[in-house]
């Protein structure tokens, strides 16, 4: 399947200070990304390393420059999504002679201290280690399958072995593809003792929007000619249960627009489309306590619904971690 999807860059300005690149891209997110950004810089003092912004449309890099006016940058014409600013970032960064790639997001950043000095370190003293990770609370260290883009640092020799990042994703699972390439050229991933923070499972996750792409993009990797047969076995039984969980949800919502979300990523997949906009569906949460991102799932049924079904479609996953966002004024056991 062919994507008419080039990525056309507007300004670029990459000076090489180290060996080390950490890619962050940001859309229209400046508070956010600048947040980011000082916090990383915070955290890993005394150890050098470049950061690089890939700014989809330009409405974000003037102000982080007046903020950080030595940080590189990317500047491209449209919005590429996350997989597209990945696949340009670690495509010119490889052409400066970087050796380390850390791929993250605009709204991840670490916790402890040295995160990244210790994420070298590990790959510098083990070869057949492909990518090395901090891990958020709740989540052992150890060997990992697969891993979301956050803080997900890799070398130049796997890099030159693995590829490119797949663009076509936009959004969601162009990190489980990526993991998975890793492994099938004989590498392991690596979570080590270094926390960091995400927003993890976030209320958008169910709604429509998120809905498509990650229906999309789990369609892109069943479908692509780079991961072996093995390994979407996996993940076919898992959109098996994607499917039925929003399907349900729809019909216990009395909102089709989820339904006809999923067949909208199916048909746009199937003719090489992407669609940016979706019609918001009756899903809704109200705040119980922000500082702690707690939600009351205001209809009792729903808040049912969805603490099972989430725990049917990722029974094999980190549950109690996958779930920590629908925490309600009920105790679920």
């Amino acid at each position: 399947m062919s994507y008419n999807n080039k990525i056309e860059i507007l300004k670029e300005s990459i000076k090489k200070r180290s060996d080390v690149a950490v890619i962050i891209p940001t859309f229209r997110s400046f508070e956010i990304t600048k947040d980011t950004i000082s916090r990383i810089i915070k955290k890993n003092v005394n150890f050098s390393f470049d950061i690089l912004i890939v700014d989809n449309q330009g409405f974000d890099f003037r102000k982080i420059l007046e903020k950080f006016p030595t940080i590189n940058y990317i500047i491209l014409k449209n919005n590429v999504g996350s997989s597209g600013s990945h696949y340009i970032a670690v495509s010119k960064l490889f052409e400066y002679g970087y050796k380390y790639y850390c791929l993250s997001d605009n709204d991840a950043y670490p916790i402890d201290k040295n995160c990244i000095k210790a994420q070298i370190e590990y790959l510098k003293n083990n070869p057949t280690c492909g990518a090395v990770l901090p891990h958020r609370e709740g989540r052992p260290n150890g060997i990992v399958k697969n891993s979301e883009f956050h803080f997900f640092m890799t070398r130049r020799d796997v890099i030159k072995k693995v590829g490119l990042p797949n663009k076509n994703y936009f959004l969601s699972f162009d990190d489980i593809d990526y993991s998975t390439r890793v492994r099938q050229k004989g590498y392991y991933i690596f979570r080590i003792d270094k926390r960091y923070y995400h927003p993890f499972a976030k209320t958008s996750s169910l709604f429509n929007i998120s809905i498509y792409f990650r229906s999309r993009g789990v369609l892109i990797f069943l479908f692509s000619k780079q991961i072996f047969f093995e390994n979407k076995i996996e993940y076919f039984f898992y959109f098996l249960k994607y499917i039925i969980f929003h399907s349900l949800h729809s019909i216990i919502l009395l909102d089709f627009s989820i339904i006809k979300t999923l067949a909208k990523s199916f048909s746009d997949f199937f003719f090489c489309k992407l669609e940016t906009t979706h019609e918001r569906n009756k899903f809704s949460v109200k705040p119980i306590d922000e500082d702690i991102n707690a939600f009351d799932f205001n209809i009792e049924k729903n808040r049912l619904f969805l603490y099972y079904g989430k725990k049917f479609v990722n029974k094999n996953d980190d549950f109690q971690s996958y779930f920590q966002i629908f925490r309600t004024k009920r105790n679920f056991k």
